[in-house]
């Protein structure tokens, strides 16, 4: 169209028209992100509500967890390598800690971490509380498959010499 036919105010109508449009699509979704921050720390908020009677050494690691809960794809594959990644987590931690942590309930209780961050919330909890177990069950009672593992808890025995033998005395 030529623009001198068109009387002047029609021109900056139709031009400020198209801008409006795309600010409000830029301002809809700033919308959108605030309104998804609120709702994840009022979700995060409601975790911690159960926690508040054990003081706030517990209220860090339920908000931790309640920001790791999101929803990702539902695929087997990402159940699998939360599994695998939550089982290695477990051992780990229980290698570290292992005369302290015998019945693994600390590096059970680490391991789920890792589990949500991989998972988020696309399968239940219960997947983890049921393998995991298991896992470690078989790492350190069962078979002892893994002889390595088993045998890297145990002490080495140390070497014990005796003063006056170096010289024949």
């Amino acid at each position: 169209l030529n623009n001198r036919l068109l009387p002047r105010f029609a021109v900056r109508r139709f031009s400020s028209s198209s801008q409006d449009k795309s600010q409000s699509a830029l301002v809809e979704q700033k919308r959108a992100a605030i309104i998804e921050g609120q709702k994840l720390r009022f979700q995060a908020q409601q975790v911690t509500r159960a926690f508040r009677e054990t003081g706030g050494s517990t209220q860090g690691a339920a908000t931790f967890m309640a920001l790791l809960m999101r929803p990702t794809s539902p695929s087997l594959l990402r159940l699998a390598a939360g599994l695998v990644t939550s089982a290695g987590f477990v051992a780990a931690t229980h290698w570290l800690l292992h005369p302290g942590d015998p019945y693994c309930v600390l590096s059970l209780g680490f391991g789920a971490f890792p589990y949500v961050a991989v998972v988020g919330t696309s399968h239940s909890l219960l997947w983890y509380s049921f393998i995991t177990p298991m896992v470690m069950a078989s790492l350190l009672v069962y078979p002892r498959v893994p002889e390595w593992y088993a045998a890297s808890l145990e002490p080495k025995p140390r070497k014990v010499g005796t003063v006056g033998m170096r010289y024949g005395r």
